[in-house]
């Protein structure tokens, strides 16, 4: 199992843009520091919806009742102290859930939910990828190894160990979805 990081964030949606690509995906508005996990995804493409969940996501951190926002979680995850892993589901799998559920995942609440199960609060490197739990901000997730093939909850796992300057980013190919949302 992996460990939490000492602070306790947490992450709470905010907004959500439209995409115009014809099946709903939000686009990213913001632009983030070089080589940082968030410019990374954005500059890579394929991420799209999951950036936007990311900016649409304020950061809290410090105890209940004393909470104090300290960005929105694209900002969080573009800062240079940020040293997270990210599971990224692609913009082809965000576009496979039904509408429905993409605007139910984008509504407040399941949205902080879906970011904050797709985010390992600290680096995560494939060489340490074990059958088991991941502790990631949102509880633990199954992970399951299986030789050269990996799953991170029902997502297969394309491509691991994207570096970026504050964080690794592995690729899935599933949506965490909140069960909210599910159906």
């Amino acid at each position: 199992m992996i460990g939490l990081a000492s602070a306790c964030l947490l992450l709470v949606s905010t907004a959500c843009g439209d995409g115009d690509d014809g099946v709903g995906l939000p686009v990213p508005t913001g632009t983030y520091e070089d080589g940082t996990v968030t410019a990374m995804l954005v500059a890579d493409g394929r991420f799209d919806a999951l950036v936007s969940l990311f900016e649409t996501a304020k950061v809290f951190m410090g105890p209940p009742g004393a909470e104090q926002v300290i960005g929105n979680a694209a900002e969080v995850a573009g800062g240079p102290d940020w040293d997270h892993t990210v599971f990224a589901p692609t913009d082809e799998a965000f576009s496979r859930l039904e509408q429905h559920t993409l605007d139910c995942m984008f509504e407040e609440a399941n949205a902080t939910m879906s970011v904050r199960v797709h985010v390992v609060p600290q680096v995560l490197n494939s060489d340490m990828f074990r059958t088991g739990e991941v502790l990631t901000i949102g509880g633990p997730v199954a992970m399951l190894v299986d030789g050269r093939n990996a799953s991170f909850a029902e997502a297969g796992i394309l491509e691991t160990d994207i570096e970026a300057t504050n964080g690794v980013i592995h690729v899935i190919d599933a949506v965490n979805v909140p069960s909210v949302c599910e159906g």
